[in-house]
């Protein structure tokens, strides 16, 4: 069974209504699994966005620092004395491999962007603030029965 990190805007009447769920192979999830409440929701502070957002852009710097490495491997490779197919080979192994780093980075900005939105609702919808937790739902956070009526 997948877990999601949940986030919430909780009106001035005490609902929560729920605005999105990042299961755990999203950097989202990733970076706020240990710094949120499980099973309960918190107010999406400053300092939980920091610490999310500031974990995103280290692993985006982590991809980078490999992609340089790849980078670097190939032209020692280019200058080995290895057979031509078994250089070419080990090459497109490292741009593969890069390639898929890129990627990472991509949708880790992406990420970074989306946490930035949710952070940014605080400020710009009166009277509404975000929350997020871990496995919690909004009729849970809403005290609601299992059997909800419409």
């Amino acid at each position: 069974m997948s877990q999601y990190v949940d986030f919430f805007i909780r009106h001035d009447n005490g609902k929560f209504i729920s605005i999105g769920d990042y299961s755990r192979s999203n950097p989202i999830y990733q970076a706020l699994q240990y710094i949120v409440p499980y099973e309960n929701a918190t107010p999406f502070t400053k300092e939980i966005f920091d610490e999310a957002y500031n974990d995103l852009t280290r692993s985006i710097e982590g991809f980078k620092r490999s992609i340089e490495d790849y980078k670097k491997q190939n032209t020692l490779i280019a200058t080995m004395s290895d057979p031509l197919n078994e250089k070419l080979e080990r090459i497109t192994e490292n741009e593969s491999l890069i390639k898929e780093l890129e990627e990472e980075i991509e949708t880790y900005t992406a990420q970074r962007y989306y946490l930035t939105l949710y952070f940014d609702m605080n400020d710009h919808w009166e009277k509404n603030e975000v929350w997020v937790g871990v496995e919690v739902s909004a009729s849970y956070l809403n005290k609601e029965d299992k059997e909800e009526t419409n």
